[in-house]
């Protein structure tokens, strides 16, 4: 076998040769499937509750957050045919929960 930057590559048979697992190679798996469990256990929240960090904890954004959901479950149950008023409703939340910062975009 020829040694040259190809290192994957028999130059004998002319094909690319898949390389035999390191022995670091079960303990990567373990440490990725450690990392895994961790990170989903303890960073359950939403993606809207990542967007709001600290909000997430005044009352003021649960009950935005709240009315958001049930206004979702009323459009789902009357298939998109509701009010302006709730459609209208419903996108400031949206707005709202999805930058609660209210950083420029």
């Amino acid at each position: 076998m020829n040694h040259n930057i190809w290192w994957a590559y028999d130059a004998d048979s002319e094909r690319f040769a898949a390389l035999p697992p390191g022995p670091l190679l079960l303990p990567a798996f373990i440490i990725c499937f450690i990392s895994y469990l961790w990170r989903s256990c303890y960073n359950q929240r939403s993606g809207l509750e990542r967007a709001a960090g600290h909000l997430v904890d005044t009352p003021e954004w649960q009950a935005k957050h709240i009315r958001y959901i049930q206004l979702c479950k009323i459009s789902a149950d009357c298939n998109q045919n509701i009010s302006m008023a709730l459609w209208h409703e419903r996108q400031q939340l949206k707005e709202y929960l999805l930058n609660p910062h209210g950083y420029p975009q």
